[in-house]
């Protein structure tokens, strides 16, 4: 019996995402400036000694720290980051 995304005669297809999806995050008031986005993903998150909540550094999170921006969104202990696609 052949799997869902294979037939007769070809392989099996794998899911890869497209090279042109951009990510944008943001952070939003409920930010309680704990600093943890920062370490997990200082590519994309800062935390300035002077500020009240973390900063986003960039306008696109780039493709080789979408991972751990996602990982920082997914540790936000008050769910404060957003991720757009």
């Amino acid at each position: 019996m052949q799997s869902p995304v294979e037939t007769a005669g070809s392989p099996a297809r794998t899911y890869s995402p497209k090279e042109d999806t951009t990510v944008k995050a943001s952070i939003d008031d409920s930010c309680i400036a704990c600093g943890l986005c920062a370490d997990v993903c200082p590519e994309v998150f800062e935390m300035p000694d002077d500020a009240e909540i973390a900063k986003v550094k960039v306008d696109e999170v780039p493709a080789d720290a979408e991972a751990s921006c996602r990982e920082a969104a997914e540790s936000c202990p008050v769910e404060a980051i957003q991720l757009e696609e």
